[in-house]
């Protein structure tokens, strides 16, 4: 946080000091609470995860059976896609329910 804002961590990257490591499938943990927020972790300020967001309501039970179910299925298709053709991007956008 820099002058009371929340700053992006790409921000910071120097290959230095502060810089991208490859997940190697380490436990990751999102912090999903009622509503969003930040909360400090290891001396820094850091952001919550916004329950609005699609994969918030994957783990927070607000997603009917269904629409579960619709959801995983359309990130596994994305996913398989992906793994077939490396070489084409895709994003958040493409998850089509």
């Amino acid at each position: 946080m820099i002058d009371g804002k929340l700053q992006m961590i790409y921000k910071f990257v120097n290959g230095d000091t502060v810089y991208y490591k490859k997940y190697r499938k380490e436990t990751l943990y999102n912090i999903i609470l009622e509503s969003y927020d930040t909360m400090k972790v290891n001396n820094m300020i850091v952001e919550t995860m916004k329950p609005t967001l699609l994969v918030a309501q994957l783990f927070n039970g607000s997603l009917s059976k269904e629409k579960r179910k619709q959801v995983i299925q359309s990130m596994e298709k994305h996913h398989k896609n992906v793994r077939k053709d490396k070489k084409k991007m895709k994003n958040l956008n493409n998850y089509r329910v």
